[in-house]
């Protein structure tokens, strides 16, 4: 029966070395999840409650669990029903009458892999949160525009330079339009169209922030693919306002200079 499965199952891991949770309800996995943090889910594809896959869908709605892997079990010996199966996405598909031996190692392999994609995935966003808190401090800002997704991504320090809450996205089509002056709104135009050919380039224009006008500073670059398509269009932008603001100081005590 499904009890006497699970807990010959959970022993066969346990014994292993492994760190097992079962539960007979997949219903209450959803609410130990956050907590448990499992390297990897072992499901039956046929349970009372429900479906394995449909469980699956569910968790994998989490963004965290986008990525969790899954090793089905069944007494399916049905070709068209296993290949179903696989196309839900698990990672392995193993019969409850075969080698304890090849389930354990999967159940390792699946493990070592998605811990090491964690660590590396923790890496990456430590590092990342190093360089926005450089270029906070640097008073530098980044912004990525995401081709394949069409996704506009900002940093902390562009959100402050332009007045842009968190959790409010804006678009490149929309920062152009709403953010950047109108009388310079050509100009950075023309920056966009030089970088994506590209060209070197660098753009000084004013932003609009509500009743207040300031300056900034952009240099972008493409990134392409292996064939040469461009997957990113990566910047930087620098809250130049009071430079330019002496600048133009300069400007006009030079002018009242001139005709005394």
């Amino acid at each position: 029966n499904e009890q006497s499965a699970l807990d010959a199952f959970s022993a066969l891991l346990t014994e292993a070395g492994m760190d097992v949770l079962p539960s007979e309800d997949p219903l209450l996995v959803l609410d130990f999840m956050d907590e448990y943090q499992p390297d990897v889910l072992v499901v039956d594809i046929e349970m009372v409650a429900c479906r394995g896959p449909e469980l699956v869908t569910l968790i994998r709605q989490k963004e965290r669990y986008a990525q969790l892997p899954v090793v089905y079990l069944t007494a399916w010996n049905d070709h068209e029903r296993q290949l179903a199966a696989r196309r839900s996405a698990a990672e392995d598909f193993l019969s409850k009458s075969g080698d304890p031996a090849v389930l354990i190692a999967a159940v390792e392999t699946l493990a070592r892999r998605h811990r090491r994609l964690q660590r590396t995935a923790a890496e990456v966003a430590a590092r990342d949160e190093d360089l926005s808190l450089a270029l906070a401090v640097a008073q530098v800002g980044s912004w990525v525009l995401d081709f394949t997704r069409n996704e506009m991504h900002w940093s902390p320090e562009a959100r402050r330079i332009i007045g842009l809450r968190e959790g409010i996205n804006l678009s490149l089509d929309d920062f152009l339009a709403h953010v950047v002056h109108p009388d310079d709104q050509a100009m950075v135009k023309q920056f966009r169209r030089a970088t994506l050919k590209g060209e070197p380039s660098e753009v000084e224009y004013r932003l609009v922030r509500g009743d207040e006008i300031r300056w900034a500073s952009s240099r972008a670059e493409r990134i392409l693919d292996p064939a040469g398509n461009i997957v990113r269009y990566v910047g930087t932008m620098r809250d130049i306002t009071e430079r330019r603001r002496a600048e133009l100081g300069q400007e006009h005590a030079k002018r009242v200079l001139a005709q005394v």
